[in-house]
């Protein structure tokens, strides 16, 4: 195991990928508003359970873990861990 946190993609790759795993983020978060607003919490509950896992999946173990360690300038700027001071 290297000791160099992340995939082994490229920076430009990686930047590429963390905006499409962005994008992704923001669609499932605006499914779960749709969904609040359109259906009973009976219905809604279990599926905002699930897209919660996803989401903290997808931001703790594939971009935390898998980019932003490796490529902190790629975290959002309104990121409190972003590196501001560098």
């Amino acid at each position: 195991m290297t000791s160099t946190p992340g995939y082994r993609f490229t920076e430009e790759q990686a930047a590429q990928i963390v905006s499409r795993l962005q994008r992704s983020i923001d669609e499932l978060s605006e499914s779960v508003r749709y969904a609040d607003a359109e259906c009973p919490e009976d219905v809604v509950r279990p599926f905002k359970r699930r897209i919660a896992e996803i989401m903290a999946d997808l931001g703790w173990d594939v971009l935390e873990q898998g980019f932003y360690k490796k490529y902190p300038k790629l975290r959002p700027w309104e990121s409190k861990l972003y590196p501001k001071d560098e």
